[in-house]
């Protein structure tokens, strides 16, 4: 085999193969045999990036059912001993012809505020950045757009919100 520096240099492609060692079990001969992979398979073994995005529409119907206590989730469990970690979370609020009547802003999971009525209760386009910290997170939870007793009884515009998060897990 040629010194590997001779080599020319590429851009490598998922579907491109790599040489490697894979770890045999006691007794196998060759110990750690010579295998090729594909460089899309070693890329796989991190699957979980740092920060993920998710960009959820939530339709006026949904808003509605929020009426006197609800919720709507926004991210599903991550698992046991993991938490969801919001990093940013922006919202828009498209105005379609009835502005909602939310007597108090919906919270999102580890805000540290309500979502101020006047972003819900618009009777325009709203885009707003939501205020995050303060909030407690649970362990395996959803991350949910919710209310407690809050009053909504029209409106007909849906919201999107567009969320940056990580997934933390705490060893246990």
């Amino acid at each position: 085999m040629a010194e590997i520096t001779s080599y020319p240099t590429a851009s490598p492609k998922n579907g491109d193969y790599l040489l490697g060692a894979q770890v045999g079990q006691p007794g196998d001969n060759p110990a750690n045999p010579t295998k090729k992979f594909t460089v899309g398979s070693v890329l796989a073994l991190g699957t979980t990036p740092l920060v993920q995005h998710v960009q959820k529409v939530i339709t006026s119907a949904q808003l509605l059912s929020l009426n006197g206590g609800g919720s709507i989730e926004l991210i599903g469990a991550p698992g046991a001993g993991k938490v969801i970690a919001p990093v940013s979370i922006v919202g828009f609020l498209d105005f379609n012809t009835t502005t909602y009547n939310f007597s108090d802003g919906p919270i999102i999971d580890g805000s540290s505020d309500a979502i101020l009525t006047t972003f819900f209760n618009a009777s325009s386009d709203e885009y707003f950045n939501i205020k995050l910290g303060g909030g407690f997170l649970e362990v395996n939870s959803a991350l949910n757009l919710s209310t407690t007793f809050q009053t909504v009884t029209q409106g007909d515009s849906p919201l999107t919100l567009s969320i940056l998060y990580r997934i933390v897990e705490f060893p246990s």
